[in-house]
């Protein structure tokens, strides 16, 4: 079993906010951290999970804070959790509009193929009739 060491190069951008002010009321905070996270690209959503859960483990920063920084990783873990759902939401709206098109498309094929037929079998009666007896 071999142990991958390369570094991978980031192929997505952060982005990065102000501190909020600590006198901001907990909802209106709760808030704008969510509308953050679903600004925020997945992969920066799954790194800050990845941040926190390093910082809470022995060594960390948050060594002596699991609990707290259990908590952020959870929400970094619903914002992500968001964000996908949203994201299926929206695939699904796209196909329901994709599916409607080729039901109709397939509605109007069919019609075609009716009146093809049709009228090929008057084109066959046209040409059985003046066949030579």
């Amino acid at each position: 079993m071999s142990t991958r060491t390369e570094n991978h190069p980031q192929t997505w951008t952060r982005i990065d906010y102000a501190e909020l002010p600590s006198t901001m009321h907990p909802k209106e905070r709760a808030e704008t951290l969510t509308a953050r996270d679903l600004e925020k690209p997945i992969e920066q959503l799954l790194c800050d999970f990845h941040d926190m859960a390093e910082r809470a483990s022995p060594g960390g920063d948050l060594e002596q804070f699991p609990l707290q920084a259990m908590l952020h990783a959870q929400k970094r873990m619903a914002g992500m959790m968001a964000k996908v759902a949203l994201s299926n939401e929206a695939l699904n709206r796209t196909n329901d509009i994709l599916q409607r098109r080729l039901y109709w498309l397939s509605i109007a094929v069919a019609i075609l193929t009716i009146v093809s037929t049709i009228f090929g079998g008057i084109q066959v009666a046209g040409v059985l009739a003046t066949w030579p007896k």
